[in-house]
Order: structure tokens, then C-alpha cells, then sequence
């Protein structure tokens, strides 16, 4: 198959992982700020990457949002995914068990 039908082929199932199968037919600028994050998000997983960088994932999400988001990276972690996550949530960091590095004055530590 070709690379579109395989996206198109997956959409479904990745709108759905995200919480979003409901608005397949809705334009982004009709959907809430979580909503667009969970969308952000779900246009990433689409391509299923082997390495998904995700900047402040929980932005606009509730905590509800935030634990299926987190729950959804680590079944991502647990197919083989690496996973680079920046965030300032402390909820992310409770979730997950990974490596955790902070920057600080421009030092890792």
C-alpha cells in the first residue's frame, strides 16, 4: 500500500487512542485547546515513530487527559518507543518511571 493509504488506514484507530474518534470530521479550529493538544499528539502517532519528542504534552489537558496521554506513551515505551518528554508538569513526572534529567541556569543535571 501506499504511505497515504496507510495513514488513512490508521487515523481511526489513533483518533481513537487519543480520545478524539468522535471529531474525525471536525476542522482543529472548531476543537478546544486540549483537544488540539490530544490532536497534536495523535498526528505524531499516525506515522508511528520509533522515537517521539514531546513538548509540554500536557499542555491544556486535564488530568484526566494527562494520565491517558501518559498511559498511551508508556504502552508507546512498552512496543519499543523512545520517548524524549519536556515538561514543567509535575503530574508527568509522577507518571512516569524514565529517566529524569532537569535543566537548570543552562546545566543538565
Amino acid at each position: 500500500e501506499a504511505p497515504n493509504e496507510l495513514i488513512q488506514e490508521r487515523v481511526p484507530e489513533v483518533l481513537k487512542k487519543v480520545g478524539l474518534q468522535s471529531f474525525s470530521g471536525q476542522f482543529p479550529e472548531h476543537l478546544s485547546g486540549g483537544e488540539r493538544q490530544r490532536l497534536a499528539i495523535a498526528r505524531a502517532l499516525v506515522h508511528n515513530p520509533r522515537l517521539l519528542i514531546a513538548d509540554e504534552p500536557s499542555g491544556n489537558l486535564d488530568e484526566a487527559n494527562v494520565r491517558s496521554i501518559i498511559d498511551l506513551f508508556k504502552q508507546l515505551h512498552s512496543e519499543g518507543a523512545t520517548l524524549l518528554i519536556t515538561t514543567h508538569d509535575p503530574m508527568v513526572h509522577e507518571l512516569t518511571h524514565g529517566r529524569i534529567l532537569t535543566l537548570a541556569k543552562g546545566k543538565i543535571n
